[in-house]
């Protein structure tokens, strides 16, 4: 609930990947994901699978696209970086509650959404300090200037790597 789009999404209202000012793109195995999609990764990896996603139009358009026919709420439309039409914060609460309980009435029909190992977790920051920085230890690839490439058969284990890098990031 509350994703925003990723980074480069045209009209989209604050998007981004992760860590907005360090991270322009993440793919795994050559797919630009989202937030939305690559968390949906790591619990698909685990048996779960996504029934709702609450955002712009963007991302509930991403979601569906992805997912398939899960439940979904456009909680406002994005016109611009600081530009949306949004709806009224009882509105959007309330189709929430329906939408979720629609969605677990409709659980066994939802798919986890995975990706096949072995997986590639490529890494694009927006400078080249990070990328040569990470690219320093040695399960890191660094592919270009501005990219990494980390390694692994567990999702789970990419999203390791993501929480060590926010939580470094965090402390400059």
């Amino acid at each position: 609930i509350g994703y925003h789009p990723m980074d480069g999404t045209p009209t989209a209202n604050l998007s981004h990947t992760f860590m907005g000012g360090t991270i322009f793109e993440i793919k795994v195995n050559g797919k630009p994901v989202s937030e939305s999609i690559f968390n949906a990764a790591v619990v698909g990896s685990m048996g779960v699978p996504v029934i709702l996603v609450a955002g712009d139009q963007n991302i509930t358009s991403e979601a569906v696209d992805t997912f398939g026919p899960i439940e979904t709420v456009q909680t406002k439309e994005s016109i611009g970086w600081y530009s949306t039409k949004t709806r009224h914060p009882k509105l959007i609460c309330q189709e929430i509650k329906e939408k979720a309980k629609t969605a677990v009435e409709r659980i066994a029909e939802m798919k986890p959404f995975t990706f096949e190992p072995p997986l590639k977790m490529e890494i694009t920051f927006k400078n080249i300090y990070d990328a040569e920085t990470w690219g320093y230890l040695p399960w890191v690839k660094r592919t270009s200037g501005k990219t990494i490439l980390v390694e692994s058969d567990k999702m789970v284990e990419l999203n390791q790597f993501i929480a060590a890098l926010y939580g470094i990031n965090r402390r400059r």
